[in-house]
């Protein structure tokens, strides 16, 4: 839309299809986490525990696994953050603040590859029967050139 193109993403996005659990999941890093999140396995959780909790839960279409620490912590709190749903105001914020958002995303379908070789045919057929053709052309000049050919 008109705001993705300025940079406004308060609006958040929209899938064109809905997440599937066989979907793989895209590293985002430098990101703004977005809104609305749900916390998962508490202040001792893993990267791991947090990876297997949004994989087994279809309706998560990201996660991320955040230092929240503040100066009132006292120290590191790292938490499994989740998202289920939309997500609302995200943005890219740069390689060296931010978090690695991890947003489930579509796995390309047998269906999406086809298409992919068929576009490849389209290309690769006329360029071979034109270099055969070629080919062809210049054996039948090299033979009356010879002699061999009426």
């Amino acid at each position: 839309t008109q705001e993705w193109s300025v940079g406004r993403f308060s609006a958040g996005c929209q899938r064109k299809k809905a997440p599937r659990c066989s979907d793989d999941f895209l590293a985002l890093p430098g990101m703004k986490s977005p809104d609305m999140f749900s916390s998962v396995g508490g202040d001792r959780s893993t990267f791991e525990e947090c990876t297997s909790a949004c994989s087994r839960n279809c309706s998560c279409v990201a996660y991320t696994f955040s230092n929240l620490s503040t100066g009132r912590s006292g120290g590191d709190v790292t938490r499994c953050l989740v998202w289920n749903g939309e997500l609302v105001d995200i943005g890219k914020i740069g390689e060296l603040g931010g978090e690695t958002l991890y947003l489930r995303h579509a796995r390309m379908d047998a269906t999406t590859g086809r298409r992919t070789k068929r576009k490849a045919m389209r290309i690769v057929l006329p360029v071979l029967s034109s270099s055969v053709l070629v080919i062809i052309c210049i054996f039948l000049a090299w033979l009356k050139f010879k002699g061999m050919f009426p």
